[in-house]
């Protein structure tokens, strides 16, 4: 009869853990079109020009558009996700704007959702549009004498 002898071996296993972010390169966000109001006129005590986020427009109040005038249209800003770059989006504004005359005078805009709105998917190595529409408010024309009106706004991406 053969007796076996058994020892206990302790196995000791070292784990790293090494956590590496993802890297991301550089993504492209371009302007391809400005938010525009076109050329109103009003009279009395105003009112208000909008240019939802789909690019219909509509008025209030005494305010009108000009025959000749330009069509009123959203802004449309593109982002496009490299090979590398995160997966869902999201966007950012801040909700209120003031246009400025640059000899006085100004004028109030709402932003108002994009399209799309929300979170929304960009594959990876494409491009996706989207605009921003508005609400421009006017009051007499004491407050808002005639003359171009301009601002900005400034948009941010927010990715996971």
């Amino acid at each position: 009869m053969m007796n076996f002898l058994f020892k206990k071996r302790l196995i000791i296993i070292y784990l790293t853990m090494l956590f590496v972010p993802q890297i991301c390169e550089a993504q492209t966000v371009s302007v391809i079109r400005n938010l525009s109001f076109g050329n109103i006129y009003f009279t009395g005590s105003g009112g208000s020009i909008s240019v939802s986020n789909t690019g219909s427009v509509s008025t209030t109040g005494t305010v009108g558009l000009f025959a000749s005038s330009p069509t009123p249209t959203t802004a449309i800003i593109r982002v496009y996700a490299g090979r590398n770059s995160r997966f869902t989006w999201g966007l950012s504004y801040s909700s209120t704007i003031t246009l400025n005359r640059t000899k006085g005078g100004s004028v109030t805009v709402t932003l108002t959702d994009t399209d799309p709105s929300g979170w929304f998917v960009i594959p990876k190595d494409s491009s996706k549009d989207f605009s921003i529409g508005g609400k421009m408010t006017v009051r007499s024309i004491s407050y808002n004498p005639g003359g171009y009106y301009s601002g900005t706004f400034s948009v941010t991406l927010n990715y996971f």
